[in-house]
């Protein structure tokens, strides 16, 4: 009787803690399995319980059919990391599944490791690198081709606008906390004298204000 008792009361404490989640998913979570992408803040994460965090994200592994399951010593190891001071970690779940913390950012998403290009542009038009599109108009200056297009690469610098000095691509990156997976996708734009003219949508040199735009067509 009294097991039965117990049984009793450890099932309506899942029911509430599972209407809980319920509620938490729909108040926190963004969800997009078109982008293969579940996205909640890291804060948001952190104050839940252990049993909690387990049913979520039980939960949502079950919406990206990951057909996996996790030891609690897993969970346990991912919570302790989501919970320290790093500011951006990788959790591998699958060959294709990874959890990306990334500051205040908790995504579980695609691993893909995509590697894009260097392209050269020699004449104005709509070109398209990575998630952006890139328009260069006609009065862009003829004597700035052959314009390339490539990802960042260490000791990148441009040239600040409106005051003196130079900054570090990696160190932008860091200001506008941009998650390592989406590093990976930025295009910098490259001028015939070797400047940096445009660093995705986070940098654009004021000389060529007018005569170049980019998007982000991700954010749509």
């Amino acid at each position: 009787e009294q097991l039965l008792k117990l049984k009793h009361w450890h099932d309506m404490q899942l029911q509430l803690t599972q209407q809980r989640i319920s509620c938490f998913i729909e108040q926190h979570v963004n969800i997009h399995l078109n982008e293969e992408r579940i996205q909640l803040s890291r804060a948001s994460f952190n104050q839940l319980d252990e049993i909690s965090k387990m049913i979520l994200l039980d939960r949502l592994f079950e919406m990206l059919q990951l057909n996996k399951s996790f030891s609690e010593k897993n969970y346990n190891e991912w919570f302790e990391q989501i919970e320290s001071k790093q500011s951006q970690i990788k959790i591998p779940l699958t060959e294709k599944w990874i959890i990306q913390i990334a500051y205040d950012k908790f995504i579980i998403m695609a691993n893909y490791d995509v590697k894009h290009f260097p392209i050269q542009i020699t004449h104005p038009g709509i070109y398209n690198y990575s998630h952006y599109q890139i328009d260069v108009k006609h009065d862009f200056p003829v004597g700035d081709f052959p314009l390339v297009i490539r990802t960042q690469r260490d000791g990148d610098k441009f040239e600040l606008n409106g005051m003196e000095g130079h900054k570090k691509i990696s160190r932008l990156l860091i200001d506008h906390k941009i998650v390592q997976s989406e590093r990976n996708q930025l295009p910098v734009m490259v001028n015939a004298q070797n400047e940096i003219i445009a660093v995705g949508t986070l940098y654009l040199k004021n000389k060529y204000e007018q005569s170049i735009f980019i998007r982000d067509m991700g954010e749509e």
